[in-house]
């Protein structure tokens, strides 16, 4: 499958890698995109994220409690929550995570799949959690230190 993106370190910590996902038509990455997109009118959400995404990958690493998964379904695509934010990520380990994108899913909202974008964009990654998947089992993609490694273009 062709996604037309790449996966690029984002963030780099003693503890974690933080990646982020770059569609080949864009300047920017995903989390880049969101950070950009939300600082004017959500500055606190947006600097709890960043200070969490700083804790991670400096202090804690990937633990469990800094995410939550977005649905039952067993598959890597979570979230971190700050708000009325949502940042979508893809959890591998406890020492790398990829940034997906993210949007706001304000109270007045049930589910994320009510938002076009959140609903889009977690489609998107399920589908590259299964393609990464298929790379791992496939030796194409693998695990060092901190960091993923391989063939990380869709």
């Amino acid at each position: 499958m062709n996604f037309d993106l790449e996966i690029v370190s984002y963030l780099r910590g003693s503890k974690a890698t933080v990646y982020s996902i770059k569609f080949n038509d864009c300047k920017n990455n995903e989390a880049v995109k969101f950070f950009l997109k939300f600082y004017k009118t959500h500055k606190n959400d947006i600097e709890a994220i960043v200070a969490k995404l700083n804790y991670i990958k400096d202090r804690d690493g990937c633990q469990e409690y800094h995410f939550k998964p977005i649905s039952k379904r067993d598959d890597n695509v979570e979230q971190i929550k700050q708000g009325n934010l949502r940042l979508f990520v893809l959890k591998y380990s406890k020492f790398a995570f990829i940034i997906g994108g993210g949007d706001e899913k304000t109270k007045n909202i049930g589910a994320y799949q009510e938002v076009e974008t959140l609903n889009k964009l977690a489609d998107i990654l399920r589908d590259l959690s299964i393609e990464i998947d298929k790379r791992i089992k496939d030796n194409e993609i693998y695990f060092d230190n901190n960091n993923i490694c391989g063939n990380l273009k869709f």
